[in-house]
C-alpha cells in the first residue's frame, strides 16, 4: 500500500510539474508587441492607386509630449513627420499630404501623422467607438486571421471599424503612442500595413 501511495504521490507531482510548465510556455508566447521607444523602426508598405510604395519609419527623438518619425520612403525621399503633445491630445484625422523630400513635418493640433489621438484611442476603449478621421469607429472584436504578427510574434492592436465596415484600423495598443499599425479602405485613399516592427 505504501508503495502504490508513493507511486501516485510522484506521478501527482510530476503532472504538476508538466502543467507548471505548459502555462508558462503558454504564456512566453502570449506576450506582445506594442513598445515605442528611442530607435524603434517600423516598416510599411503604403498602397495608393494600385501601387505600393516601401516605407521605413525610425524614431528619431521621444517623449511624453513628442514623437518624431524620421522617414525613409524607396530610399529615395526622406524627411520627418513630428507629432506634439497637441496632436496627440486634439487630433481627430490624418495627414495624408503628399510628403516632401527634407521636410520637417508639423501639422495643426487636429491632425496625426501616422498615429492615433490618445484622447480618441481612450474614447475606443472606454466607450467602445469614438470618431476619427472624419468617420464613426467602432471597436472590434479580432478574428482569427485579422491579428498582426512579425518574426513569429503578435503585435499588440486594438482593431476597430468604421460603422458601416468598409474602413479597418489596427492600432498598437499603445495608450502613450498610438501607432496606426493597418489600415485598408481608407477614404483618404492610401492604405498601410506593417511589415517589420523591431
Amino acid at each position: 500500500m505504501p508503495y502504490f501511495r508513493k507511486k501516485y504521490s510522484m506521478r501527482i507531482i510530476l503532472l504538476s510539474i508538466l502543467g507548471t510548465v505548459t502555462l508558462f510556455a503558454a504564456n512566453a508566447q502570449m506576450v506582445k508587441l506594442k513598445d515605442i521607444k528611442q530607435g524603434t523602426i517600423i516598416q510599411m508598405d503604403a498602397s495608393t492607386q494600385g501601387q505600393i510604395y516601401p516605407l521605413v519609419l525610425t524614431v528619431t527623438s521621444i517623449s511624453s509630449d513628442e514623437l518624431v518619425f524620421s522617414y525613409d520612403i524607396m530610399g529615395s525621399m526622406t524627411g520627418k513627420f513630428i507629432n506634439g503633445k497637441g496632436n496627440f491630445e486634439k487630433g481627430v484625422r490624418f495627414n495624408w499630404d503628399e510628403p516632401i523630400t527634407g521636410e520637417e513635418r508639423r501639422v495643426p493640433d487636429e491632425q496625426t501623422l501616422l498615429v492615433f489621438s490618445r484622447t480618441a484611442l481612450k474614447d475606443l476603449k472606454t466607450n467602445k467607438k469614438c470618431t476619427f478621421n472624419d468617420q464613426a469607429l467602432v471597436l472590434k472584436d479580432m478574428q482569427t486571421g485579422q491579428e498582426l504578427s512579425i518574426g513569429g510574434s503578435q503585435i499588440d492592436v486594438m482593431y476597430a471599424e468604421s460603422e458601416d465596415g468598409s474602413t479597418k484600423y489596427w492600432i498598437l495598443n499603445n495608450d502613450a503612442y498610438p501607432v496606426l499599425m493597418k489600415l485598408t479602405g481608407n477614404p483618404g485613399g492610401i492604405d498601410i500595413e506593417v511589415k517589420e516592427y523591431k
